[in-house]
């Protein structure tokens, strides 16, 4: 199972799929006691204690994401990884490839930032003359 950590002050989506309570909406998270419940206040005044896997941040809703296995206590990611664009589809394919191959550990990873530079010119010229 993959596990989610929240902090009081995350704004967060209410994703799961079992709630007419509190299904759709957002909120923001008041405490995170040591016990299961995340305890959050929604934007409709509600408030309610709900499992971690029931939602996501507002903040990643968003993005790139990807599934690496741990190999070794290494990452070790696919030449040519899929790109999830939310957090939601990243860890139920981490799930999927996990019951595939049982006893390998797989990790979502959130892109974050990249870095590309051009090739100079001359380089560039050198290498193809």
């Amino acid at each position: 199972m993959i596990e989610k950590t929240f902090k009081k002050g995350d704004r967060v989506r209410y994703v799961g799929k079992m709630s007419k309570r509190f299904g759709g909406l957002s909120g923001t998270v008041v405490s995170v006691p040591y016990s299961q419940n995340v305890q959050v206040k929604f934007d409709d005044g509600r408030m309610g204690g709900v499992y971690p896997h029931n939602i996501t941040l507002l903040a990643e809703e968003g993005g790139e994401w990807i599934v690496s296995s741990v190999q070794r206590g290494k990452l070790k990611a696919s030449i040519y990884p899929r790109v999830h664009s939310t957090e939601a589809a990243a860890r139920e394919e981490a799930l999927r490839l996990a019951a595939k191959e049982p006893g390998t550990t797989f990790k979502v990873l959130k892109v974050v930032g990249s870095a590309s530079a051009e090739v100079p010119a001359a380089q560039y010229a050198e290498v193809f003359a």
